[in-house]
């Protein structure tokens, strides 16, 4: 009888670092999940940052018809232009 009581309780054990083992699976593909949509809104940021924000300083944009060259251009200044475009340039983007 204790020999029946000891590999009963060695199978509680195992199913039980079983359960533990799915639990850990189950929750991967989510942190997947988030870890890419965190990578997607750190792209859209970066990209923005570098087209809309910076971007204003590059001379190469004078083909630009939006683009107002400005030798004295201050952050302020590019950021005052680049607010009204924020929301259109993420509508519809579902991070």
């Amino acid at each position: 009888m204790p020999e029946t009581a000891s590999i009963s309780c060695c199978r509680s054990q195992a199913e039980a670092e079983r359960a533990k083992g799915n639990g850990r699976r189950n929750r991967k593909p989510r942190r997947n999940k988030k870890a890419r949509k965190q990578a997607a809104i750190a792209e859209a940021v970066k990209e923005f940052m570098e087209k809309d924000l910076i971007g204003q300083a590059d001379p190469n944009q004078a083909a630009n018809p939006d683009y107002k060259p400005d030798v004295e251009l201050k952050l302020k200044t590019a950021l005052d232009r680049v607010v009204p475009r924020i929301a259109k340039r993420f509508e519809g983007k579902l991070y």
